[in-house]
């Protein structure tokens, strides 16, 4: 039993753990934090939804949600594998996902979808400011 999580702590970096952890109970409460807090979607929205549309092979509808859910088979194996994978070679892989995300999240505000959405007035920091200040 202790090989086995030997081998899993080997394989997980330990700050992707620990963000699971703490982030988690969010997500099972209140949803999106950046949402909930902002009211405006986060670059990562719909990837939940997409990745549980890819295993129920639904293509279009995972595309849908977000399109770069396709991608995360790579990451999964890079960072599996990122110490037999050399530094240059890794960080142009992460660079290049970045901004993937960040134009593929530009994209779809730009363009409109009915996934994400900007509606500050919605976020919780907005109501707070809006109750000390405005009431």
């Amino acid at each position: 039993m202790k090989n086995i999580f030997k081998q899993l702590k080997e394989k997980l970096p330990f700050p992707l753990i620990l963000i699971f952890i703490l982030i988690a109970p969010f997500y099972l409460t209140i949803g999106c934090p950046i949402q909930f807090l902002t009211g405006i979607s986060c670059f990562g929205c719909g990837m939940s939804r997409a990745a549980i549309a890819l295993l129920q092979l639904d293509f279009a509808l995972a595309f849908k949600m977000h399109p770069m859910i396709f991608i995360m088979p790579f990451v999964a194996l890079v960072i599996l594998f990122r110490k037999k994978i050399p530094k240059k070679v890794l960080n142009g892989f992460w660079v290049t996902v970045a901004v993937l995300m960040a134009g593929t999240y530009v994209f779809r505000l730009i363009a409109g979808s009915d996934v994400i959405y900007v509606n500050p007035e919605s976020g919780y920091i907005y109501q707070i400011i809006k109750n000390i200040f405005f009431n």
